[in-house]
């Protein structure tokens, strides 16, 4: 959440909401602090608690949906995050998605009108005001 916050902040122009999402960002490491000391204080491990276990086999998943190129220059980056001892690395999976929906969408139309869909226009990485 605090990085949305910042890119909110980069993206806006109004010093009121410049001042509102300073606040909320900062807010979001005052409660990042608090969940982080009461979960320390727990006499157990943190990713017990509860009575419900996670789903075996996907929560030690890590799904890169970044695309590694990144208006400020974010690179993909590998970490003990994402990889080491029983961690899986999916890369890309709504890339992947988007492309088999692209993929279906384009026959499901030539199949309805006899030919292929014109190619779409690029699309901006950016909204524009």
């Amino acid at each position: 959440a605090k990085i949305v916050y910042e890119r909110l902040i980069n993206f806006c122009d109004d010093a009121g909401s410049k001042d509102a999402l300073q606040f909320l960002m900062t807010r979001e490491i005052t409660h990042l602090k608090a969940f982080t000391t009461a979960l320390n204080s727990l006499t157990k491990d943190p990713f017990t608690i509860g009575n419900i276990p996670p789903t075996p086999n996907v929560v030690n998943q890590y799904y890169n949906d970044s695309t590694g190129e990144g208006d400020y220059g974010e690179i993909d980056a590998r970490g003990p995050w994402n990889e080491g001892p029983g961690i899986r690395y999916v890369e890309a999976p709504a890339k992947m998605e988007a492309q088999v929906t692209q993929e279906q969408v384009s026959r499901e139309i030539k199949r309805a009108t006899g030919r292929a869909p014109e190619p779409a226009a690029p699309r901006s990485k950016r909204f524009r005001r």
